[in-house]
């Protein structure tokens, strides 16, 4: 009887390890599977917006006084149209983001700005609002990437 009872408890044991780990790549496989999603969005967004063509992005990374430094630039592109009159508008958007200022995540969302604006037309006068756009990203203080271990 202590055999078979030994034998259960060491099979109850192995299925509930069992069990764990199927719980646990169920719950890795959800996150793949939004992961993969939040990228089709994306990808969607970006190819519906024309970000690529409307866009173009630049990077500079200095050290002011000791402390990395990056800009991040994103420009209109003049996207050609057969009704569009030049008005002579330009805006300028900055971004300093807070704590964490790490300028590269929000280069996206500064391009889909960009992106949006600039196609925009003021719906009584038939021209853009802005002839041209461009954000610009700070980050300072340290708060970027450190490809040369500088940041202390």
């Amino acid at each position: 009887f202590l055999s078979c009872v030994v034998r259960y408890s060491m099979l109850f044991k192995y299925c509930g390890a069992a069990l764990v780990a199927l719980l646990i790549l169920i719950k890795l496989a959800r996150k793949i599977r939004a992961i993969y999603r939040h990228k089709c969005l994306i990808e969607e967004r970006e190819k519906a917006l024309q970000l690529n063509e409307r866009t173009k992005v630049s990077h500079l990374r200095e050290q002011i006084e000791g402390i990395d430094t990056e800009l991040w630039r994103i420009g209109s592109v003049q996207v050609p149209h057969n009704t569009r009159r030049i008005n002579g508008k330009h805006l300028v958007y900055i971004m300093i983001p807070g704590n964490p200022g790490i300028s590269s995540v929000y280069v996206h969302w500064m391009q889909v700005l960009v992106a949006m604006f600039i196609d925009h037309k003021n719906e009584h006068a038939g021209v853009t609002r802005y002839d041209t756009i461009c954000a610009y990203v700070i980050s300072h203080a340290n708060h970027c990437c450190d490809p040369r271990n500088r940041n202390r």
